[in-house]
């Protein structure tokens, strides 16, 4: 993870036992450094140079080639750090068997990586960076914020908030602490705070992508879900979803290797809120002011609004009547427009004009309807969401009874949390003008309290893979025979389980 402290701490290495050595060289940054075409060699170089104190070194091949050279480095004792190292072609030019030093010579690496250094170095030569500790993250924190003045006791209870945000990132509480160090009143304390979980500093943010953008698109995927509704999870029923997604579950260990992720004694996904705030950034950048422009959806105000106005939503745009043909120019337009006095060809041409896109770009729905007191839906909230694959409306705080698990042929089969409700279930979403329609599109569908006694007579599930409805209305003819198909066998087997008569 960027900004734990892995260059800080080198460097202090560096420089307490730099005196002991023949020759050192500390070469910073080294993934921004090694870009270009002759990138990687100009460090090299800059290596060779400072161990052997020749400026003119200048050797532009795979192979150092010079035997010569070889048998100057053997004999010199060197301390190097390599710093930032993100591919396995710079620690083969930079400290490869092409590079023997002298006996008693160390080469420190700093990566966010770790799967770089499993083949060459030793498990117990790997020293894994962990955040500060409270106390000394407090300590950090005071000394950029406070300007070593000693907290009031008010200061100390915001100062504590600021540290459970950070989970002792060292870059994080520098950065954040020269904010609140403007803050002269416990009013604008609070307000720094809340403005920061809304817009997380852009500082930060940047630091920490760095480990994002270098993952491949399956990866970066399966980071995405993970960070916008599946951190907490269990590995298992995670690694199921991302399969039903069509992502290979081999990212969450190079994920792991990164240090994007990690998992609990429990066995469920971690990840640090700033990283996880960090992937859901990613996603809200794909439109900040239309929800329904973005694949994946997880905060409640953002899924009543798509699911309320079932279609994209646009600024409200200022028009003069007295020019009403630049009303062509928008693209979407999701709200009535009351026209009078004009003519029907000019009213055809504006039908024909407006794009009704919807909200096709939506893949993904988690829906935690725990804070929501009611919302009414019309028949057809997902009329327009032609690629949504995973569906979840669930509400964590209900309590679970227990789990089942039954065997299915030569596998073990597990299901899941059955809520307990007691003898009715309030529903919070209204569907009582019915459910027209559900997405074809549908892989995964979850959800908590279905109230209705059957799906969709459009619904076509050829691509459901998973169904779950605990605590469900529904009765015995979930849908038409029509739309029964083969592989449901094992789903009916999970819907007999997981769903009951309230």
């Amino acid at each position: 993870m960027g900004g734990i402290g892995k260059t800080t701490l080198a460097d202090v290495v560096y420089h307490r036992f730099s005196s002991k050595f023949e020759a050192c060289c500390f070469l910073k940054n080294v993934r921004e450094n090694s870009e270009g075409k002759d990138g990687i060699y100009n460090l090299r170089n800059k290596l060779l140079s400072k161990i052997l104190g020749d400026e003119n070194t200048n050797i532009d091949t795979p192979s150092i080639g010079s035997e010569l050279l070889k048998e100057r480095l053997s004999r010199t004792k060197v301390l190097i750090v390599l710093d930032d190292v993100n591919d396995s072609r710079q620690l083969e030019l930079l400290a490869g068997d092409d590079l023997k030093f002298g006996v008693g010579s160390r080469i420190i690496i700093t990566t966010r990586d770790r799967s770089l250094l499993n083949e060459t170095v030793v498990d117990d030569k790997i020293y894994e960076v962990k955040g500060l500790k409270h106390s000394d993250a407090l300590q950090l924190f005071h000394l950029h914020a406070l300007k070593n003045k000693s907290p009031t006791t008010v200061y100390t209870v915001f100062s504590r908030k600021v540290i459970d945000y950070i989970q002792g990132i060292p870059l994080a509480l520098k950065t954040l602490g020269a904010l609140f160090r403007r803050c002269d009143t416990e009013e604008d304390w609070d307000e720094e705070l809340n403005r920061l979980k809304k817009f997380p500093s852009e500082k930060i943010q940047n630091v920490l992508r760095l480990s994002y953008d270098g993952l491949e698109e399956n990866e970066k995927e399966c980071f995405l879900d993970i960070a916008c509704f599946l951190k907490g999870e269990d590995v298992y029923y995670a690694k199921s979803i991302l399969d039903i997604r069509g992502f290979f579950v081999t990212g969450i260990q190079i994920l792991i290797d990164k240090s994007l992720i990690s998992i609990s004694e429990t066995n469920c996904l971690e990840m640090h809120d700033l990283v996880q705030e960090m992937g859901r950034t990613i996603v809200q950048e794909q439109c900040r002011d239309e929800p329904g422009k973005r694949n994946r959806l997880w905060a409640a105000d953002d899924v009543c609004q798509v699911l309320e106005n079932d279609t994209v939503r646009t600024k409200n745009h200022e028009l003069s009547m007295t020019e009403p043909w630049k009303l062509i120019l928008y693209k979407h337009l999701s709200t009535k427009v009351v026209f009078s006095n004009l003519c029907c060809t000019f009213i055809l041409i504006i039908l024909f004009s407006v794009d009704f896109q919807g909200t096709s770009t939506v893949q993904c729905i988690s829906f935690d309807t725990s804070n929501i007191t009611r919302l009414e839906l019309c028949g057809s909230p997902f009329k327009k969401m032609s690629n949504l694959g995973l569906l979840m409306i669930h509400d964590p705080h209900l309590r679970v009874l227990y789990n089942y698990s039954i065997q299915f042929g030569t596998e073990l089969v597990k299901f899941f949390k059955v809520p307990l409700f007691g003898k009715r279930y309030n529903n919070i979403l209204d569907l009582s003008q019915g459910l027209q329609s559900l997405p074809n599109s549908l892989r995964y569908l979850y959800w908590l309290g279905y109230p209705l006694k059957s799906l969709p007579s459009t619904f076509s599930p050829q691509n459901l893979v998973e169904l779950r409805m605990p605590g469900s209305f529904v009765g015995a003819k979930l849908w038409n025979k029509k739309q029964v198909y083969i592989c449901f066998l094992f789903l009916f087997l999970c819907f007999f389980i997981e769903v009951y008569i309230c």
